[in-house]
């Protein structure tokens, strides 16, 4: 235990975990609360010291114009209609914007420098504390997020505020709303803590009759950010006798960096592991039995423990240290009934987010679809291609045993928006047909009952999905990726620059059904065909216009088969190709120039050269607006550019799903692989480098359309500062890449800024 030097000034802010009182539980809230009392009692805690409640009140209270954001916060409770997303976007955004902008007092700035200085160490989390009021019946575990930073000055008041800000997210606002709980009854503290080089991290999951361990290597970052399934022990909660096991998909880790870099904000490594690593279960039989010894003390002195979150520090021999806990109460995600009535919790990667309860349909491999009959039903398959989107667009969930977040079916269930969890092996064989679980696409856990008594949602908990609106322009354009009708409400109420990917494939699976191209059409068939295929398009372009919607042209609906992909395809049969280009001219013809043409999967200049001539036979250039770009999916595309350009290319669209797979001779759809080897990878860096310095002097724009922005965040500031023109997203991840886009070009901005005025001297 440290020696903490506690000063007259910190006493009003600042509680050391070792010396909380009981009267003091309300102001430094139950997580530290808790934490503290097993620190009293010898249990392995970090020490740390808590910024209590009264200090965000206070802080709160001397905001300028914060009162009139919060409708009079903290008098009265928000007068917020928290069904119109964008009135909730704008307090959430103007709420967090202002925490963040105002300055600490010195005299606390000061007081929490000084207490971090004691921790002895290089990095820090501020979790958050929550107490709550005693009518409260919900659990809020998981709601606020946890920061990391540096312990250095700069550093820690930004993360001291981000914790406090995170109250505010639009997400946060709803839940305290649709809880009937006034914002000013949640109080927030926040527990600020060392953040250790670690080996493992887990967490513990008590039911009456069995204890679940989950375990993953470094830190828990990879597990909250979907990179990562745990390894999963099931012990029998009376003997600990090892009833199974289960090896985790653990490609990657997170670790503190080795040393302080004050040009590096950024805490944090993302490290692949080498195959024996991810072969290798982190516990063995000996660090199970510790920490199952560990559980049971906890358990004879908090009986009411239900969730204990750890981590191991191997220094030499093996420690296991409590991060938190979480009390079993009415306020549980899953009722106590409901905990005895489930046997088992499945754990796969969370592909698509939403909860959803229904009756599974195994659908093996090779069944013909067009004999399925799932309406309603989560399917559990192999695998599936974009030629699933049918069938897909009538289920309520979807469960594959391979794929990744890049695969066709986590990005068709994402678009269609139905949960889904996927690199769940064997899933056709642990489950049966007509059985009902919850499919939990935030978490990637699927839930089964025991008893086959009816599992109802009323358990689960499942927020609507925020989508912030973006307001502040931006050199580097941000555009969604759709293709679904259903998606467009969405889109459009988004500030985004355009639709950077129209999916064409998934706009016609259900229209070449009727149209089976393959047989040859008739005339007649293919002026309806036009028609069809025209008002398919034209909900998109009239509701973006006069923003571009960049319209890809057709792509081989079974995803597998590299041979028919692409432009090749057209070589062989243009007849698809030359109806998709006269739906677009009908489209110019009635005003809308806003479309522009991406051409998929262009292996040569001479596949190019084809369609431009069909292009131009078609009458689309005749129209000055128009565009013709190549999506680089094929690795030649590196060498090629020039030759492209010449030829007559006007954009380049990265596509990184596809060039990941084929620059590092991988399958999308293997879930370990995928993971292993993305679009992180320093080889995939270069080739985005080299692609968008290349554009940019040959003199053509270049987008970026895959999931390797949204996947990896970090790698947006790399993309924004190699001249990346725009980058197209998801609907659902558009706030979290604007944040980073803004970020990226206002630290630009103010390098330029700072450069200019040094070498002029001024002041």
């Amino acid at each position: 235990m440290l020696d903490h030097v506690v000063l007259t000034i910190q006493l009003d802010i600042l509680y050391w975990l070792e010396q909380i009182q009981a009267s003091e539980r309300i102001i430094v809230g139950e997580k530290a609360f808790l934490l503290s009392r097993l620190i009293s009692k010898g249990y392995p805690i970090f020490s740390g010291f808590v910024v209590n409640t009264t200090t965000f009140g206070s802080f709160l209270e001397n905001l300028e114009d914060f009162k009139s954001l919060l409708a009079d916060f903290p008098q009265s409770s928000l007068y917020l209609d928290i069904y119109n997303p964008k009135a909730l976007q704008v307090v959430a955004q103007n709420s967090r914007h202002a925490i963040l902008q105002t300055p600490l007092p010195d005299d606390w700035k000061t007081s929490i420098v000084d207490a971090a200085a004691q921790l002895n160490s290089t990095a820090l989390i501020f979790r958050p504390s929550l107490s709550l009021p005693s009518f409260t019946l919900q659990r809020s575990f998981g709601l606020l997020s946890s920061q990391v930073c540096w312990n250095q000055p700069e550093f820690i008041e930004l993360a001291l505020k981000k914790a406090w800000s995170e109250l505010f997210t639009a997400k946060s606002l709803f839940y305290w709303k649709r809880l009937g709980i006034p914002l000013e009854k949640v109080n927030l503290a926040i527990l600020v803590q060392p953040l250790e080089k670690v080996t493992a991290t887990g967490q513990v999951f008590i039911q009456p009759q069995k204890i679940q361990i989950q375990a993953t290597w470094g830190l828990g970052y990879s597990l909250l950010k979907g990179d990562v399934s745990p390894d999963i022990y099931d012990l029998d909660s009376r003997t600990g006798q090892l009833i199974n096991k289960q090896l985790g998909s653990k490609s990657c880790a997170y670790q503190i960096k080795n040393k302080y870099d004050d040009n590096d904000s950024n805490c944090l490594n993302l490290k692949l592991l080498d195959l024996k690593k991810q072969e290798s279960y982190c516990l063995d039989n000996t660090l199970v039995e510790q920490l199952f010894r560990l559980t049971q003390n906890l358990l004879s002195d908090e009986p009411s423990l239900i969730i204990i979150e750890w981590c191991l520090i191997m220094n030499p021999s093996a420690q296991f240290y409590v991060l938190q806990g979480e009390m079993a109460s009415s306020s549980s995600v899953l009722s106590n009934n409901t905990i005895k009535s489930i046997s088992t919790s499945i754990q796969g990667l969370a592909a698509s987010s939403g909860i959803v309860t229904a009756p599974i349909q195994i659908i093996p491999k090779f069944t013909k679809l067009t004999k399925l009959n799932i309406a309603g039903s989560i399917i559990i398959t192999h695998d599936i291609t974009s030629a699933w989107l049918p069938l897909l667009k009538k289920a309520s969930g979807l469960i594959l045993e391979q794929g990744g977040m890049t695969s066709h079916g986590a990005i068709l269930a994402r678009e269609l928006g139905i949960p889904a969890v996927i690199g769940v092996p064997k899933a056709t064989e642990l489950f049966t047909s007509g059985e009902t679980v919850v499919l939990d696409g935030n978490t990637g856990k699927i839930y089964r009952n025991q008893d086959n008594n009816s599992l109802t949602m009323t358990h689960f908990k499942n927020p609507k999905t925020n989508l912030k609106s973006t307001n502040f322009p931006m050199v580097t354009q941000l555009m969604v990726n759709i293709s679904q009708p259903s998606s467009l409400e969405k889109a459009i109420s988004l500030s985004v620059d355009g639709i950077g990917l129209l999916r064409s494939e998934w706009i016609l699976a259900e229209l070449l059904l009727k149209y089976p191209i393959e047989r040859g059409l008739e005339l007649s068939e293919k002026k309806e065909f036009i028609k069809e295929l025209f008002e398919l398009i034209y909900p998109f372009v009239q509701a973006f216009h006069p923003k571009p919607v960049f319209y890809r042209t057709f792509d081989s609906l079974e995803q597998s088969m590299i041979g028919k992909r692409g432009t090749y395809s057209y070589l062989q049969n243009s007849v698809l190709f030359d109806l998709e280009l006269q739906a677009i001219h009908q489209l110019q013809k009635q005003g809308y120039y806003n479309i522009k043409l991406i051409l998929p999967f262009v292996r040569s200049v001479e596949e190019f050269r084809f369609c431009q001539q069909r292009i131009i036979q078609a009458g689309l250039t005749q129209f000055p607006l128009f565009q013709v770009w190549i999506m680089a999916e094929v690795p030649s595309v590196l060498f090629l550019l020039p030759e492209y350009v010449k030829a007559g290319v006007q954009g380049l669209a990265i596509g990184s799903n596809d060039l990941t797979q084929l620059l590092l001779g991988i399958d999308r759809e293997d879930t370990q692989l995928s993971q292993q080897y993305n679009a992180y990878h320093p080889a995939m860096r270069m080739a985005f480098k080299q692609l968008i310095q290349q554009a940019k002097t040959l003199g053509i724009p270049c987008s970026i359309c895959g999931q390797a922005s949204v996947q990896y965040p970090e790698l947006i500031e790399s993309l924004v500062e190699w001249g990346i023109t725009s980058i197209s997203v998801e609907p659902e991840s558009v706030s979290t890449v604007y944040q980073a886009i803004a970020r990226t070009e206002y630290r630009l901005y103010l390098e330029v800024a700072r450069q200019n005025r040094y070498q002029t001297g001024s002041e």
